[in-house]
């Protein structure tokens, strides 16, 4: 049984790196207050979850609190490095469950989500299993 829980732990918990952007939220910028409205995330609770490059052919689950609120598969396009995104609640912490040749779950903290209003999860795809978890009050654009 211990064995069993240290594999689920070291399994789930390792190839994760996690970057923290030091920056503000500037809703007097065009492309934030775009991307704020358009995908209802005014509120001070509310952040979205993008995922971007190195998602080939999975099944992505998203469970925010106790309610599941996607699971779809998706396809990073190449040509603009996006996949998916999903507004978020940031009141509770996210469960990402990523399903592919192995599976992964990716832990975003409430606290974390508080401080930001956008986070981005890429895979690298050279290194199976690794993926970068990405802080930020500033929008990237896809497009």
């Amino acid at each position: 049984m211990i064995l069993l829980i240290n594999s689920f732990f070291l399994l789930n918990c390792s190839g994760i790196h996690r970057v923290y952007e030091n920056n503000n939220l500037d809703l007097n910028n065009k492309s934030t207050q775009y991307v704020v409205e358009k995908f209802d995330a005014k509120e001070n609770n509310k952040s979205i979850l993008f995922f971007t490059s190195g998602f080939e052919g999975v099944n992505i689950k998203i469970v925010n609190g106790k309610n599941e609120i996607l699971e779809e598969d998706v396809e990073t396009v190449h040509q603009i490095g996006f996949a998916t995104l999903k507004t978020i609640n940031n009141d509770f912490p996210v469960d990402v469950f990523i399903s592919s040749n192995q599976e992964k779950l990716i832990t975003l903290k409430k606290e974390d989500l508080k401080k930001n209003k956008f986070i981005y999860i890429s895979k690298n795809i050279e290194k199976k299993n690794n993926y970068k978890v990405e802080y930020s009050n500033s929008v990237k654009s896809f497009f």
